[in-house]
Order: structure tokens, then C-alpha cells, then sequence
């Protein structure tokens, strides 16, 4: 469509006149089928807010997408463009109790947000399925305006209320067909969007009666030429495992310096724990839980590899340095986290680690080097930091992958003929074209902040950085 269709369209209708793309957002609507194409039962909901006009909304009719509404007028537009009543769900915030029952009197899927008209809809309506919108604290989005997943939220049952939820569900004898969340609009962050789902998941599991989860969506659309978005198509190629509680017991603990150490877990034959190379878990020791990443690849065969830090006054730290035994019985939780590698076709990847930052580095790099083929034509760095000479216990020692790694050190001594400085400077030195380009950076909060910095201002597309950070806790 060009400027003299558009002049034309103004001549033969006047002005004002509003012309929309049908061509863009079929396009965009099969976008998204086809990047979410491997789900069982997906079904897309276009938000009506977005825009009403009728016509539009007769044309997500015609694909079979459902329609997300937040007013009774809104509901009233897509019954009239013939949108089936089962496919439009009804999601308001801070309505009468009068409305919602109007609503639910047109047949639609009714969203509610607050306990207290999720109670007094209930002990009316009981046998009138309703969806849950949680607020899973999580902040996502572009700005804190359109932040809507928040603690501070008003938006939604927050995650610490769902035990009253519960409560509310069981004394009235209602029914929950389905769990909602929204986190935000104009989220960049797969990563932040993958930690609300895994909140989400656990809470849908403590429903019996669920029929659907509603993500919600918000990603974010470029508004202009050169503007980043949300890559749709990595977040529907991504596989999620399952979390759970297993047993483990220590098979190996190996000093690698004074104040670090290899652990190793064995699992249960039976324990079948999946987990994306890059992940992490909870290790529980008695009323004590700490989160480490999984230092081997994804083919653990029932082993599971840790580098741990001894922290002054780490209660965690303590037990495995001073009282840790082989054979000694812990649990773990997971997998946990949205560190892992994406598929893409860039030419460079780069990794950053330091400290025991480098354990899902490694892990990420032991699951390329068993699937090589489709990394033999990329260039990969491997870029370590350390203070001191001795801090560097790890590097990589691979069959297949042809890698440049490079040691850092910040503090070194006189001899030392290596990198000196900081791992994100000896990333620019190499002189590598950001802009076709994926980096993982794992380590200190500081160096993650400052890496992910420098390099946006030298041509790093910002959904090209993904980060795990490594917070000190006692």
C-alpha cells in the first residue's frame, strides 16, 4: 500500500479516513499459529482494545481467532461480528459484581481478578466456570506504565493469595476452568517471559478442573524501521520440563581452588530429570536452600555436576566445605531458569563467565559439542574472568567445536602474558561484529550490567544478550 493508494482512498471516502493493512495482520496472525504451531489446542485471542472497529474484528473471525475483551461493549462489538461467545473472554478490573453477571448472562468466558468478586460471583454463580487472573510478580514490559505484573500491581490475585483462592474455590463449590496472567506490554525479555510461565504452571496445577492457561501476551512490535522486537518464533521453539522434588547423594566433592569446589550428585535410575543445558536448581539440605547451575550437559546419565563458592557466613557453603560426605542425602528442585541457548542463525557467539558464573557455560557447551554439525560455521569465544591466576579452575576441553578462549585476569601478577582487564573490554578488543551476534554472560550482577551496556552502544541488539546472574546469599 503507497502513498497514492492511500491519496486515492482520501479522495473517493474524504478525510478523516482510516485504512487498514488486512495483508499485515494476516501475516502477523500466522506469525504467531506458526511459532506456536507445536502446542496442542492453541488458540489465539486478539486483544479488542487494540483496535474495535468491527471490520477487523470480523476479520479475526474469519482466521478463528477468539477475542480478549475488558468491557461489556467491547463483548457486545465481537458478539455482533459473530464471534461464537465461547471464544471471547471477559477480563475487567475493578467492575460491580452487576456488570460481570451481565456478561456472564451472553455466554462468554468470564476472567475475574480480585478474591472479593471472585467470592460473591461464586456463592451466586457456582456452577458458572470462571478463568483466574494471578499477578505473579514478575516485572516485565517496556516501561512501569504498562508494567501490569508487578507486586504493586492492582491487576490480578496475587501468587501469595492463591492458598485463599483455593479457600474461596472450595467453599463455594465453583468451578476454575482456566488461570490468566498479563505481565506487561512490550516485553523484549523471552527470558522474563519464561520465568512468569513457570509460575503460572505451578499455580494451574492446583486446579482440577482446568481447561485452558492464558498467557496473556504483551510482546513487544517494532513502531519503527530499526526497532527491536520479541522473537516469537525462539520463544515457541523453547521446551520446558517438567519441575519437581527428586532425592539425590553426593558422589564426588574435588577442591579446584581454596574456595572452590566440584560437587556431584547422583539421581535415582528411575529419577528421568530433564533439564535445558544452562539451567539451574534448588539443592535442599534440611530447612536450607540454595540455587546452583548445572555444570554438564543436558546427557547427565543420573550425574549432575556443581561449582560451589565458599562464602563467608554461607550456611550452604559451610555445609559442603567443613561437613559435606560422599553419600550424604540432599533433595533438588528443578530445572529452574531460562539460561539456555537459542537457536539462531548469527554468525558469532560469545560467552562470558566468571566465577562459578562459568557452570552454565560449560553445561551450554558440553550440549553443543555432542550436536557440533550446526555450530562448525560459527565463530564461538569463550571469554573467562578471574582476579588471580590461581581463581581459574576451568577451561573448555572439547572434541568438536573449534573455540577461541581467552582468560582474564583482573588482578594479575607480573608474569601473567594473558588478557588483563575486564571480560566485557577483551570482548570489544577482539574486534567482533556485535551486530551479528549472541552473548551469554553469567557471573557477578556488576559484570552483567556493565557488559550488556557497553556492548548495546557498539551494535548488540538488545534481544541478542542473555544473562544469569549470580547473587550472593548466607
Amino acid at each position: 500500500m503507497n502513498a497514492q493508494d492511500l491519496l486515492s482512498v482520501a479522495r473517493e471516502h474524504g478525510s478523516p479516513v482510516y485504512v487498514y493493512d488486512a495483508e499485515t495482520i494476516i501475516s502477523q496472525y500466522e506469525r504467531l499459529t506458526n511459532a506456536f504451531a507445536k502446542a496442542k489446542n492453541l488458540r489465539i485471542h486478539y486483544a479488542v482494545k487494540a483496535l474495535s472497529n468491527i471490520s477487523i474484528l470480523k476479520l479475526f473471525k474469519q482466521l478463528g481467532a477468539g477475542l480478549d475483551t475488558v468491557s461489556s461493549q467491547e463483548v457486545q462489538l465481537g458478539l455482533a461480528a459473530g464471534v461464537d461467545p465461547s471464544k471471547i473472554i471477559y477480563t475487567p478490573n475493578g467492575v460491580s459484581l452487576k456488570e460481570i453477571e451481565k456478561v456472564a448472562a451472553m455466554g462468554v468466558q468470564i476472567n475475574i481478578d480480585n478474591l472479593s468478586i471472585l467470592e460473591q460471583f461464586g456463592a451466586k454463580h457456582p456452577k458458572v466456570p470462571v478463568c483466574v487472573r494471578i499477578n505473579p510478580h514478575v516485572m516485565a514490559g517496556g516501561n512501569a506504565n504498562i508494567s501490569v505484573g508487578h507486586i504493586d500491581s492492582k491487576f490480578g490475585t496475587s501468587i501469595h493469595q492463591i492458598p485463599h483462592l483455593l479457600r474461596i474455590v472450595e467453599n463455594t463449590g465453583m468451578t476454575v476452568n482456566g488461570v490468566h496472567m498479563h505481565t506487561g506490554s512490550d516485553i523484549l525479555d523471552i527470558g522474563v517471559f519464561l520465568y512468569a510461565t513457570e509460575i503460572l504452571f505451578e499455580t494451574a496445577a492446583k486446579f482440577k478442573d482446568l481447561e485452558f492457561i492464558d498467557f496473556g501476551s504483551g510482546f513487544k512490535v517494532p513502531y519503527k524501521e530499526g526497532d527491536v522486537s520479541t522473537d516469537i518464533e525462539d520463544l515457541g521453539e523453547i521446551t520446558l520440563f517438567e519441575k519437581k522434588i527428586i532425592p539425590s547423594k553426593i558422589s564426588v566433592i574435588e577442591k579446584l581452588t581454596d574456595d572452590v569446589i566440584k560437587v556431584v550428585l547422583r539421581l535415582p535410575p528411575n529419577s528421568n530429570f530433564n533439564f535445558n543445558s544452562g539451567q539451574y536448581v534448588n539443592i535442599i539440605k534440611g530447612n536450607l536452600t540454595r540455587s546452583y547451575s548445572i555444570a554438564n550437559s543436558s546427557d547427565h546419565k543420573n550425574q549432575l555436576e556443581f561449582f560451589i563458592k565458599n562464602y563467608e557466613n554461607g550456611l550452604m557453603s559451610a555445609y559442603f566445605f567443613k561437613e559435606a560426605k560422599i553419600n550424604d542425602l540432599l533433595r533438588l528442585e528443578g530445572p529452574i531458569g531460562t539460561f539456555f541457548l537459542r537457536d539462531s542463525s548469527f554468525k558469532n557467539i560469545v560467552f562470558l563467565g566468571t566465577g562459578t558464573g562459568i557452570a552454565p557455560i560449560k553445561s551450554i557447551l558440553e550440549g553443543l559439542d555432542k550436536s557440533h554439525e550446526q555450530y562448525q560455521n560459527k565463530n564461538l569465544w569463550v571469554i573467562v574472568g578471574a582476579r588471580y591466576q590461581d581463581d581459574l579452575f576451568w577451561e573448555p576441553n572439547l572434541k568438536n567445536l573449534n573455540i577461541k578462549y581467552i582468560p582474564v585476569l583482573s588482578r594479575p601478577e607480573n608474569d601473567w602474558n594473558g588478557a588483563k582487564g575486564y571480560v566485557q573490554d577483551v570482548v570489544l578488543k577482539q574486534q567482533i561484529d556485535l551486530e551479528n551476534t549472541q552473548v551469554y554472560a553469567c557471573g557477578s550482577n556488576d559484570m552483567i550490567k556493565s557488559a550488556k551496556e557497553l556492548f548495546l552502544k557498539n551494535n548488540l541488539k538488545e534481544n541478542n544478550f542473555f544473562s544469569d546472574a549470580f547473587v550472593q546469599t548466607n
